[in-house]
């Protein structure tokens, strides 16, 4: 078995460094037309896999720049999904790059070895996939390379490499360079990888982990240049319903009719606790759910036009596990237009291109304030007239914002939005949010142990204001190092920052850079005891102060064989959060696949409480917090797959107890989104086969349906532009304001914000609600 997809180790050869940067060198892994991939030493003592690239190559300074990019797009990525980046030089004579080397089959070779996986280890192998793949695109990466042997099975999941490749030798090359069974039929005909290729290879893969045999005359290109269509013999051998139709719907000749990576995860996510259904005496299995009620992506040509307009980008990070990044551009002007509807009692909206990528929602008792890369606008959401407006210097963007605000003021951060890297998140700033003016005179910068770094990142939902004082976690370029930063809140002066650098703590911890203030303190996520646990410390007072361990986290310890410090740090930041509410600190982490852990902390109390373990992948991350998760006063909401049954659920649990309260599926077996929870129940957002389809409220007492009315054609037609949106919601004076995420391939088209009134939904639908089991308690 070889590691990490690289095949065999050979000893070093003449010629070969013995060192790179701080790593020693032991063997060779592989080469490439680039360079070559050596096994070597952390000071540490950890195995990472260093590519070192041939000086011949690194003369040409596009090359660099290119390279430059895709170190800083593997790095948003690395965590739960793909090998971990741990360093780099690419302004070295010859660049190099090094990443985790983590122990375990391609999947490729563990097919090879077991055969095809049973029906529901492939369902839940595609669903695993498929969210890993999805978080690359949500961090604008195109992987580019997909196959089983850039796929390396481990025992928390799979992750994605690609170290085989050589796309950063200038843009042209990138044309055909993956294997013709699992490449797309449009990329034969020379068009750049996208995010819709990279399903077509997604689907050539899981037909490969069905059925253990290679996909065979897909894609291939006739002799009139035009892409043929795959064969749906080739499905035949497929005996689950879920995987043939998934598998199809991602071979689509036609990019435009090919899922998205979001809405094919929630196709095998609300059918994965369902085990594949027997032939019955007459025929086939029935079908689970019909796949063509799935949103696909937008047309062909908007998708096409967005790759061409990004072609020049095209490169290729041979050393490291992604493919292709695709900058963000952010363009688009301030307007004060509606967006998609405008008529009275009817959604009002703003698209990306009016507006930019979003960014987040304050809201005060009479405005609601909105946050796109171009800058905040306060708004009044009863004459949707523009109360203030604050735009970032020139050339800058609005990288993030506090999820709460503070005595009326806001916490952000901005930054220089370079061409090549993207916003350059370096400025720290406070706002008011009844005026639109700067609180600080000055803003912080991210300055920290001598050397320049970036507020955020990874860990931006970790900016948190409250008790007079701003903390954020404070990361440095390309070492994945991470310190914390705390600051006056009136006055914009530093109470304390830490200078540990990544470094162990005097008491043996080092950080995540996972934080939330809390009453006074500033409570954050440790890696301790050599990297194998993740403990909550705390940093109290306004004085620089060693952190004090509070508690272990049960259940939020790393997996696997060798959690080395980068792996077990990235994970942690892209896994576990930590969120405020009035009253408690909720604590949640994925160890691994197969479920989550919560614990809630009181604010006058030491002492955890657990809150449930569900024994199913949930799978809540700090990306849940806009839509998944919501607390109200004592009560905390989350959804859940519900065991047997093709819909999500929610869960209330009592946070001073842990206890369940009630858990109840969704009106009508619907799937949807947590909107707001208030002190009579929660509002959610209802969909069936993922079309937008009722606004529904369940009661606190005890889930009962209070109310769920369908929403008017024209709002259900303007949330229907957004694919399955993950919304951030605030509700002010009895207006619902709706932030959709976006990244630069969304269009300019599809709404950012949108203002429901109050009472628009148009007729009463009738509901069947189920209540659910009480879940497993926690640990």
């Amino acid at each position: 078995m070889s590691e990490s997809g690289f095949g065999e180790e050979e000893p070093l050869a003449e010629g070969d460094p013995v060192r790179v940067g701080p790593y020693l060198l032991l063997n060779r892994l592989g080469a490439d037309a680039a360079g070559r991939v050596y096994l070597a030493h952390s000071p540490g003592g950890r195995r990472v896999a260093v590519k070192v690239v041939d000086a011949e190559v690194a003369r040409d300074p596009a090359f660099r720049a290119r390279l430059r990019r895709e170190v800083a797009a593997a790095q948003r990525v690395s965590g739960g999904f793909a090998v971990p980046v741990v360093g780099a030089d690419t302004d070295a004579t010859n660049p190099w790059v090094a990443a985790s080397h983590l122990a375990g089959p391609s999947l490729n070779e563990s097919i090879a070895a077991e055969g095809p996986p049973s029906a529901d280890s492939a369902r839940r192998l595609a669903a695993a996939l498929t969210e890993a793949l999805g978080a690359l695109h949500r961090a604008r990466v195109i992987h580019g390379d997909l196959r089983p042997s850039t796929i390396l099975v481990g025992k928390d999941g799979p992750r994605l490499i690609d170290f085989a490749v050589p796309r950063a030798l200038a843009p042209d090359t990138v044309r055909l360079t993956a294997e013709s069974p699992y490449t797309a039929p449009e990329r034969l005909l020379g068009e750049a990888p996208s995010e819709a290729s990279d399903i077509y290879a997604l689907g050539a893969v899981l037909y490969f982990m069905a059925t253990g045999r290679t996909p065979r005359g897909r894609g291939g290109a006739s002799t009139l240049g035009h892409p043929t269509a795959h064969p749906e013999s080739d499905l035949s051998r497929l005996d689950d319903d879920l995987l043939r139709d998934s598998i199809s719907a991602c071979l689509a000749t036609d990019p435009a009719r090919r899922p998205t990576s979001e809405s094919l995860l929630v196709h095998l996510h609300g059918t994965l606790a369902r085990p594949p259904e027997a032939p019955g005496p007459g025929g086939p299995p029935a079908r689970i759910r019909p796949w063509p009620s799935l949103r696909l992506r937008r047309p062909a040509s908007a998708v096409h036009r967005g790759v061409a307009a990004l072609a020049s980008a095209l490169s290729l990070l041979a050393a490291i596990c992604i493919g292709i990044a695709y900058e963000p551009a952010y363009s688009g002007t301030r307007s004060n237009r509606p967006g998609a509807s405008s008529s009275p009692g009817a959604f009002w909206s703003l698209t990306k291109g009016a507006a930019g990528d979003y960014v987040g929602l304050w809201t005060t008792p009479s405005s609601v304030v909105l946050g796109t890369t171009t800058g905040l606008t306060a708004y009044d959401p009863a004459t949707r007239a523009k109360v203030w407006s604050w735009l970032p210097p020139k050339g800058s963007a609005l990288c993030t914002m506090s999820r709460h605000s503070s005595e009326g003021i806001g916490a952000l951060i901005y930054g220089t939005d370079d061409p090549e890297y993207g916003p350059q998140c370096d400025h720290l700033q406070t706002i008011s949010l009844s005026s639109g003016i700067l609180n600080w005179a000055k803003a912080v910068t991210g300055v920290a142990s001598g050397k320049p770094g970036t507020f955020g990142g990874e860990n931006n939902a970790s900016l948190s204001i409250g008790d007079g004082t701003v903390t954020a976690p404070l990361e440095y370029k390309f070492d994945n190092r991470t310190d914390l930063i705390n600051v006056a809140l009136h006055a914009g002066t530093v109470n304390w920052s830490t200078d540990y650098g990544g470094n162990p703590m005097p008491n043996g911890c080092a950080l995540t850079g996972k934080a939330q203030e809390f009453r006074g303190t500033v409570y954050t996520l440790g890696l301790c005891d050599d990297y194998t646990r993740i403990k909550l410390l705390a940093f109290k007072g306004r004085s620089p102060s060693p952190a004090s361990t509070v508690a272990n986290l049960p259940g939020c310890d790393p997996t696997g064989d060798e959690p080395g410090p980068v792996t077990v740090r990235s994970t942690a930041q892209t896994m576990d959060f930590l969120v405020t509410g009035a009253n408690h600190l909720l604590i949640g982490c994925s160890a691994d696949l197969n479920g989550d852990t919560l614990y809630t902390l009181r604010a006058d109390s030491a002492k955890l409480v657990p809150v449930i373990s569900t024994g199913t992948s949930n799978m809540l991350t700090a990306a849940s917090l806009n839509s998944e998760i919501h607390m109200f006063k004592n009560t905390l909401y989350f959804m859940v797959s519900m065991d047997s049954k093709l819909a999500t659920g929610v869960v209330a649990v009592n946070m001073d107890t842990g206890k369940q309260l009630w858990a109840k599926m969704l009106p009508n077996s619907y799937i949807g989104r947590l909107l707001t929870a208030e002190e009579s129940g929660v509002k959610l957002l209802a969909y069936d086969s993922l079309s937008p389809t009722a606004l529904c409220a369940l009661a606190a007492k005890d889930g009962s349906t209070k109310m769920c009315d369908s929403l008017n054609p024209a709002d259900a037609e303007t949330l229907g532009k957004v694919d399955y949106p993950d919304p951030q919601t605030v509700s002010s004076d009895g207006y619902l304001a709706f932030g959709f995420p976006s990244t630069d391939m969304t269009e300019d088209g599809t709404p950012v914000f949108t203002l429901m009134p109050p009472n628009d939904t148009s007729t009463h639908i009738t509901t069947t609600m189920d209540a659910v089991s009480p879940l497993h308690p926690g640990l």
